[in-house]
Parts: structure tokens; sequence; C-alpha cells
């Protein structure tokens, strides 16, 4: 038999869930359906909607058709072009904060801590964050805490205590006068000049 005369044979009992009492549609208004479809496949019809594929032998189910979903990846680049000094000192950071703002100027306030979560459980991190904020042209200068009691903020730079940003309008110029009179601390150990780009970890520096 061909698959026209198997479809007009077994309509009303081989489509689901088209015919049933579920459906709202009799098995005999299918069966009157169904020829006129076949016949003209233009014509409009709820079984336009639907493909038709063997469950046996003599019998046909219906299945809708499914359009694929389309995945669209976002991709997200940081600007990671701001000043980052690695600073070596084993004072507490309000100490640390006060020192900077004698030597630099900056009015360093205490702001919301960064917290990172790790992959591990008890490694959660929360860093000190001590800033001073330009509203006028973007910018803002920031005394960071490397270590937390679990974990470090950039882990591949485990020599340094705290990090020093400055974003937004700061060149090589200004960073040189700011590794200068960081390491003008007394309790300041040392204190060198990072390239952003470089580390692992960058995106923690992103806040």
């Amino acid at each position: 038999k061909s698959r026209t005369d198997c479809l007009r044979k077994g309509a009303a009992r081989s489509f689901h869930p088209i015919a049933g009492p579920q459906s709202g549609i009799s098995g005999e208004a299918l069966n009157n359906t169904i020829p006129a479809v076949l016949d003209d496949p233009a014509q409009t019809s709820p079984l336009n909607h639907f493909s038709f594929a063997p469950a046996s032998r003599n019998e046909y189910l219906c299945e809708t058709k499914r359009t694929p979903l389309l995945k669209h990846t976002l991709d997200i680049e940081y600007d990671f072009d701001f000043v980052l000094l690695g600073i070596s000192c084993h004072e507490k950071d309000y100490r640390i904060s006060w020192a900077l703002r004698e030597k630099l100027g900056f009015d360093l306030c205490r702001g919301e801590d960064i917290v990172i979560s790790n992959r591990k459980p008890g490694e959660d991190g929360s860093f000190a964050v001590f800033e001073s904020l330009n509203e006028d042209n973007d910018s803002g200068i920031y005394l960071v805490a490397n270590r937390s009691e679990s974990s470090f903020l950039i882990p591949e730079q485990r020599a340094f205590d705290y990090f020093l940003l400055a974003k937004g309008g700061y060149d090589k110029q200004d960073q040189e006068f700011m590794l200068k009179k960081t390491r003008e601390i007394p309790f300041v150990l040392t204190a060198f000049s990072i390239d952003p780009n470089s580390l692992k970890s960058k995106q923690n520096l992103i806040f």
C-alpha cells in the first residue's frame, strides 16, 4: 500500500494527539481532512504544521516540527589599561592606606570588599578595598588587599600583600611617580610595577 492509502485508512486511530477525546477533533473529522490535505498540500489545515513518521508497519505518528534553538555567545572584553603596583608590606591595611594618603595625597576611604567565590569549599575570600574616586573625570585610586584568611586575590602574585590600582587617565609618568613615593614609605618592604595583562587572574581586579 502507498503512504497515502495508509494515512487515509488509519487516520482516526493512527494520529496523536490530533484526534482523540482531549483534542476536540474527532476521528471522522480528521478522516475528512486528511484526503483534502494530501491531494492539495497548499490547503490550509492544522496538519500542515505536522510531519509523519512511521510508528509500525501500518501506523503513523504525528510529530511537531521543531526549529532548533539558536545559541549566541556573548564575549565581554574588559579594559585592563590601568596602573598597577604590587606592594609587600606586613602592616595592617589602614596603616598602609594612611601612609599612601600622606605620600600621594589621595583621600583613601574604606570601600566595599571584593568577595571571590572559589570552587573548593572553605576557600572563598573577602579582600579589603580602600578607594579615592574622582567622579569629574571618572578616575579612581584603589588599595586592594591580596590576602584573605584562606586565599589570595591574585594567587600568582603571593609575594605582594597589597595592590595599588590607578584607573582612568593615568600614564607611565604617573606610574613612576606613584612607585617612587610608595617605596619611600618606611614599612614598605618592596614595591613593583605590574602589567595587568600578564596576570592569569586579572579578572579579579575588575570591580
